[in-house]
């Protein structure tokens, strides 16, 4: 049996990714690299494709992501948004999956859980990770590229991308433009704070607090 294969691709604000999400996508002629890919159904976990599915619900009133629940997708959290997306994805037997940054704006608990299903789908399934952050790659990844503008460029080790990316850090921080005395004692104090949509709680009696000098 052929092992699957998997790939991370390093990108940052300059890297032309959506470019390369469209070369992936088609059957015929993937990018160097990715033959394996040819003639393979793929499937893309993405915001925008979030945003696409929240939109024909909004304006359609499509749940094609929450069929089987009541609850609407704007009233979902992240969480719950890109867990009903990856079940959505997963129904539809792709060969592939194109993770775009999977784990931006998810809590710990909803991290740990996506990173699960994934692991225990990489058997079956090829996975391209499109990555910003070194912390976020998949420990089944076998391949290693960084997208630099339209050219991708074959790597050995994730290390190699992350000191590519701290030559850019050599300069201290320049000082704030305006300094002023702040003299009490909390920066930020809440007190049995809720916040609601609609009927679901997004907060509820929260009590919290920054004191100053504290992050």
């Amino acid at each position: 049996m052929t092992q699957i294969q998997h790939w991370a691709v390093y990108i940052n604000n300059q890297s032309h990714k959506h470019s390369l999400i469209e070369q992936l996508f088609s059957e015929a002629n993937p990018p160097n690299g990715f033959e394996t890919l040819k003639g393979l159904k793929g499937a893309l976990f993405s915001k925008p494709a979030l945003d696409n599915f929240m939109e024909e619900e909004i304006k359609h009133d499509r749940k094609l992501l929450t069929s089987s629940t009541p609850q609407s997708l704007q009233s979902m959290s992240s969480g719950e948004r890109k867990k009903a997306l990856l079940n959505y994805l997963l129904a539809n037997a792709p060969d592939f999956l194109v993770l775009d940054n999977p784990f931006d704006n998810l809590d710990i608990d909803s991290q740990e859980y996506l990173k699960k299903v994934l692991n225990n789908i990489s058997d079956n399934i090829a996975i391209i990770q499109l990555i910003s952050r070194s912390g976020d790659l998949l420990p089944f990844i076998t391949n290693y590229y960084y997208l630099e503008l339209t050219e991708l460029i074959s790597i050995n080790e994730p290390s190699s991308k992350e000191s590519k990316k701290n030559n850019f850090l050599n300069r201290d921080i320049p000082p704030a433009l305006n300094c002023f005395t702040y003299s009490h004692e909390y920066l930020i104090k809440f007190k049995d704070v809720s916040v609601r949509y609609e009927e679901k709680f997004v907060l509820k009696n929260i009590n919290w607090k920054i004191k100053t000098g504290e992050f």
